[in-house]
């Protein structure tokens, strides 16, 4: 799971990510943003085919494959105060 900045947002998001694909039990990426109720859930479904899902609002939820689970955007942001 990773809290995306504005400052490494592009970095988290693509460089490091990149990185992480390279290990082969790295099965699933979680990106949540700080200054916005957004998240982004990458999952590798195959060796080379990694699917997204998106999810915004209060009332989002980004499914966690690899636990076979959800995360709702509620519950992780409940309390944030954003600028």
């Amino acid at each position: 799971m990773e809290v995306l900045s504005p400052g490494t947002e592009a970095y988290d998001r693509n460089d490091k990510f990149l990185e992480y694909r390279t290990i082969p039990s790295f099965r699933e990426y979680v990106c949540l943003r700080q200054d916005a109720v957004e998240g982004v859930a990458f999952y590798r479904e195959e060796e080379s085919l990694w699917r997204e899902s998106n999810a915004s609002g209060f009332e989002g939820v980004l499914p966690l494959r690899s636990l076979g689970a959800a995360l709702r955007l509620h519950d992780v942001y409940e309390g944030v105060e954003l600028e």
